[in-house]
């Protein structure tokens, strides 16, 4: 079902059904990059602990809003919580599990070490990178899909049909390179 959408989606486009595979591709690629982009802008300025600061902040925070409110107008009360809370309470949630992970990963405490960062602010980083990059997906997602698609649609239209590129077939290029490195592989005196 989703394999018929998008070669449905990639057809519209003008492409060859024979380009999904090609487009998925190039998308995942994409996908981790800005996993990376994000991961690092994260470790480097922790832009969701602006956003949420730390609970006992929060907590003091809406407790003072609430004895403000309860002093001036006794009868109508705030609702416990709202989605400020909740979403803060969901970030330190799954800030601590992520940190969680990462700090029993032995790759990423001796990648601290040899970078010379604090190890907790670095899996903080990660997983506020993390975190960011899951949020933003529906604004860049379908804007890197459409970024590929139409560059893969400025290729087809550009390059002449049957051909990958401008010095013809990739893959007869690519066949007559193995086929002389195989070749040369046989005529060779021995192991170099």
């Amino acid at each position: 079902m989703v394999g018929q959408r998008l070669q449905k989606y990639i057809s519209s486009w003008g492409l060859d059904p024979g380009d999904v595979p090609k487009v998925i591709t190039i998308f995942l690629g994409a996908k981790y990059v800005t996993l990376g982009v994000f991961v690092l802008v994260g470790t480097r300025f922790q832009p969701l602990r602006r956003v949420f600061p730390k609970r006992r902040t929060v907590t003091s925070a809406w407790s003072q809003v609430k004895s403000r409110l309860a002093a001036g107008r006794p009868q109508s009360t705030p609702e416990e919580g709202g989605w400020y809370e909740w979403a803060s309470d969901r970030y330190w949630q799954m800030s601590d599990k992520i940190q969680a992970r990462l700090q029993t990963n032995r790759w990423w405490m001796s990648l601290a070490e040899r970078t010379g960062q604090n190890p907790t602010r670095l899996v903080l980083g990660v997983a506020e990178g993390t975190l960011l990059c899951k949020l933003t997906y529906p604004l860049w997602g379908p804007f890197e899909l459409w970024a590929i698609l139409y560059t893969l649609k400025q290729r087809s239209i550009h390059t002449p049909h049957g051909s990958e590129g401008p010095d013809g077939d990739l893959m007869e290029q690519y066949t007559h390179a193995a086929a002389a490195a195989e070749d040369a592989q046989d005529l060779s005196p021995g192991p170099l």
